[in-house]
């Protein structure tokens, strides 16, 4: 079961997509494999475009129980590639994974992201 897709936008922008539940333990080893892939790919962009990136995240789709350790491994990667990402803007989801994102920025430290209602709000202050 795929947790995470990748793609890159017109634009250049790295889109992840978080599709799928986290609900139990097993879900969560298989998606530390993905959010590690997901460092990854990020580093793979930067050295192509030379420059740090912009990210836009989608969790449309996603749903989760609140489990400390998809926290922490998300918490890992935005702190591990911050010095590599311009901005990260992510949209949509239910409060509930509104508020884990909030935590993630939050434990994070990270300045440069944000959540928005729309994909629309999230890549016009992408590119502002």
């Amino acid at each position: 079961m795929e947790y995470i897709n990748t793609s890159i936008e017109s634009d250049g922008a790295l889109l992840i997509t978080f599709s799928s539940e986290v609900t139990n333990k097993s879900d969560i080893s298989l998606m530390r494999t993905e959010i590690a892939s997901i460092s990854k790919e990020v580093k793979k962009i930067y050295a192509k475009q030379g420059k740090n990136i912009k990210i836009l995240i989608d969790i449309t789709g996603f749903k989760a129980i609140y489990l400390t350790e998809t926290v922490n491994a998300l918490v890992e990667v935005a702190k591990e590639d911050k010095d590599l990402v311009e901005r990260t803007a992510i949209f949509g989801g239910s409060l509930q994974v509104k508020i884990i994102a909030d935590i993630i920025i939050e434990l994070s430290g990270r300045k440069n992201m944000k959540i928005f209602k729309t994909k629309p709000e999230a890549v016009q202050w992408l590119n502002s």
